[in-house]
């Protein structure tokens, strides 16, 4: 059974765990090309012909993105040719969910609401007839 995509709302619950490398992107002009795999801590290799000038802002991008999505332990790399920032994170994002098997954390103590209501959203989100949506 396919899983439904988690939105930027739900992403509160989830963890996003590496289970292999995956690639996104071109060596195009104007493109990037990210790899990603699993590792102990978190690592960047970033490179490309203005790498000096963009590396604060790239360490900074991918680190947001990496919060944002709950990942941890994971060796990112990047060749940049020109790329602006919204397809360096497209790019990325695209990697990490190649590249990832997302987790759903049980409920930490039965009586607790928390777990529940997070995982009925999941469930609403996996079972929601779309096409019915659409009328």
């Amino acid at each position: 059974m396919l899983e439904a995509p988690l939105n930027r709302n739900e992403r509160w619950f989830a963890v996003m765990r590496i289970v292999r490398t995956a690639s996104a992107g071109t060596l195009e002009s104007s493109d990037c090309q990210v790899t990603v795999s699993p590792a102990e801590t978190t690592e960047l290799e970033y490179g490309g012909a203005n790498s000096a000038i963009f590396a604060n802002r790239t360490r900074r991008l991918v680190d947001e993105v990496l919060k944002e999505h709950n990942i941890g332990g994971v060796k990112v790399s990047i060749h940049d040719q020109g790329a602006i920032e919204i397809t360096i994170r497209a790019r990325l994002e695209t990697a990490l969910e190649r590249a990832s098997e997302p987790e759903r954390p049980a409920c930490a103590e039965p009586d607790s609401d928390e777990g529940s209501i997070a995982l009925a959203s999941w469930w609403k989100s996996v079972t929601s007839d779309t096409s019915k949506e659409a009328m």
